[in-house]
């Protein structure tokens, strides 16, 4: 089996396609897990302070560090849905220049 120059080609651009494709959702999920985390510390500061830990530097590393953990955990798989709802609206103008409309919708 010979590959042409054309098609290879097609297969390098379709390859640079599922690369971008993948980075895109990747930084998706990410700011997603970003808002979860804000959420979560915005959330916490509402809270009385203090507590079985007190207050000190080291317990407000550890809720930091619980709160991006917790964060990343939530968004994994279909999260809130907010990072796919991104990634579609992010990707639209790719797939109307394909002409899929299907997929903008």
């Amino acid at each position: 089996m010979q590959i042409n120059s054309a098609t290879s080609a097609m297969l390098t651009q379709e390859m640079k396609t599922q690369a971008e494709d993948a980075k895109l959702r990747k930084a998706c999920g990410d700011f997603e897990s970003l808002f979860i985390y804000n959420l979560l510390k915005n959330g916490r500061q509402s809270l009385p302070q203090g507590g079985l830990l007190g207050n000190s530097n080291e317990s407000k590393l550890m809720t930091s560090m619980l709160d991006q953990t917790l964060a990343e955990k939530c968004s994994e798989g279909n999260g809130l849905g907010m990072g796919e709802m991104l990634y579609r609206q992010l990707n639209a103008p790719q797939a109307a220049k394909g002409g899929n409309l299907e997929a903008v919708l």
